[in-house]
């Protein structure tokens, strides 16, 4: 039996598997759905043991945080390399609970796709690894992988990983790979099979401009004192120059520019412009950085947006006067290898450089999320591009993401690589009502996921 028989003749089981566990409402951002998360996760451990996981704990975090799961699957060979899969067992709220064709808690099956929150993000895509590990043991007839499998399943992705980088910290040890799979993202299409090389990065602040301690009559003191919301336009609109690049200090010193090779794989997809722009909320237009496609803009350069500006009078009516201040906010999704921490310093002194005499500038800082990178002639990346290039039949493209995840944290604490290895879709409405998976994907990325193992055995030596 090979490993695709395997899989189709497991199927069933699977699925039925993963509706147990899809029905647990494992909410993180929800105080009442914490007991939930914790019977995920107990939910998970079980099931690893019972396919053979020789270890399978459930690991608190922080006092009020919410519990991971381990696993660790040893190679009979001790040299074998050390394979950590990381995934996310919490979920998004549900709210519009109006808006589910059925309820999001409780899985079903329809036309092929399996309907439930967290069915493509990120249990199903979890899951499919425990079918892929039977079927490559299957295939081999062997007791144990051949190489070393440990994973870590988080229960806060959905509500920002505040503990997790110091749960990696904590248990570093145990934790120790030469190889991150992670499987938390997207393919290009069912047709086009692809793996996200990256992933941006986020830094974001608040603004505020304050200037006389109320508001003044704009008779009275207009044009003779400064007004904070000119200021305050001014200031945002300075942040890009005319090619649409951002203008703040060293912004650019740190971007790792894309290879030729990554550029001609980018232009490799069937990318149409005019429906993306019509799913963009029926943009009339494409913009930004002058020289980069759009894929390129969103997936590789970083950039600098305005996400909100208020201040003075705002209600029904004029009210002329001078506001006492303004206020904005903005963020940076940043790419490799740029640091969050150098760029909201570059944004603090961009901004006391702006701040007109008269105004005073205050920033607050949110926290950050570091960008990641894999690159495509990286050993871990190649292996994984063979395994899904077994499994799809075709030449498996390139893309990166534009959001964010702790995947930095990840590949920094543990100084290992990380290769995405993912058959979730952008249509599978994940945070969305009527999140969704393909199932014939599912069991394909069980597939891929039986192929992994042998492919990354086979480089050895060359993923370190």
């Amino acid at each position: 039996m090979d490993a695709r028989a395997y899989v189709e003749s497991h199927a069933r089981e699977f699925i039925d598997d993963l509706k147990q566990w899809l029905a647990i409402p494992s909410i993180s951002a929800d105080p009442e759905h914490h007991d939930d998360v914790r019977r995920s996760a107990e939910w998970l451990a079980a099931h690893l043991s019972t396919i053979g996981f020789p270890v399978a704990e459930v690991w608190g975090t922080a006092p009020d945080g919410l519990p991971a799961v381990f696993a660790e699957w040893p190679a009979s060979n001790s040299k074998a390399p050390k394979v950590l899969i990381y995934g996310h067992h919490d979920v998004q709220p549900v709210d519009p609970l109006g808006e589910w064709d059925s309820p999001p808690f409780e899985p079903a099956e329809r036309g092929g796709q399996l309907y439930a929150r967290g069915a493509s993000d990120d249990k199903g895509q979890v899951l499919f690894h425990s079918l892929g590990i039977r079927a490559c043991l299957a295939v081999s007839r062997a007791a144990a992988p051949p190489v070393t499998i440990k994973l870590i399943i988080e229960g806060e992705e959905e509500s920002g990983s505040e503990h997790f980088a110091e749960l990696l910290g904590h248990h570093k040890d145990r934790l120790a790979c030469d190889v991150i799979v992670v499987s938390d993202t997207s393919m290009w299409a069912a047709d086009v099979p692809s793996m996200c090389t990256g992933m941006r990065g986020l830094a974001s602040a608040e603004v505020t401009l304050t200037g006389p301690v109320r508001d003044l009559h704009s008779g009275a003191f207009g044009g003779g004192v400064p007004n904070p919301l000119h200021a305050m336009a001014a200031l945002l609109d300075g942040l890009h120059d005319d090619a649409g690049r951002v203008t703040l200090p060293r912004f650019y010193d740190r971007v790792l520019p894309l290879s030729s090779e990554e550029r001609e794989l980018f232009a490799k997809l069937p990318f149409d412009e005019q429906d993306w722009l019509t799913e963009a909320g029926q943009s009339g237009a494409a913009s930004g950085e002058a020289g980069f496609t759009t894929l390129e803009r969103i997936w590789a350069r970083p950039t600098a947006e305005v996400n909100g500006m208020w201040g003075g009078h705002t209600g029904p009516g004029g009210k002329t006067i001078i506001p006492a201040a303004a206020h904005a906010k903005v963020s940076f999704r940043l790419v490799s290898d740029q640091d969050p921490s150098d760029i909201l310093t570059s944004f603090s002194e961009y901004v006391r450089a702006r701040t007109p005499a008269g105004l005073t500038a205050t920033v607050t800082v949110q926290p950050a999320v570091r960008p990641s990178h894999s690159p495509i002639t990286g050993a871990a990346v190649k292996a994984g591009r063979r395994a899904m290039e077994r499994a799809f039949g075709r030449e498996v493209l390139f893309t990166k993401e534009g959001g964010s995840g702790p995947e930095a944290d990840l590949a920094d604490i543990l100084g290992a690589p990380l290769v995405f290895v993912a058959v979730g879709l952008d249509s599978d409405r994940a945070h969305a009502p009527n999140e969704r998976i393909d199932l014939s994907l599912l069991l394909r990325g069980a597939e891929v996921s039986a192929y992994l193992w042998e492919e990354l055995a086979t480089a050895g030596s060359d993923l370190t």
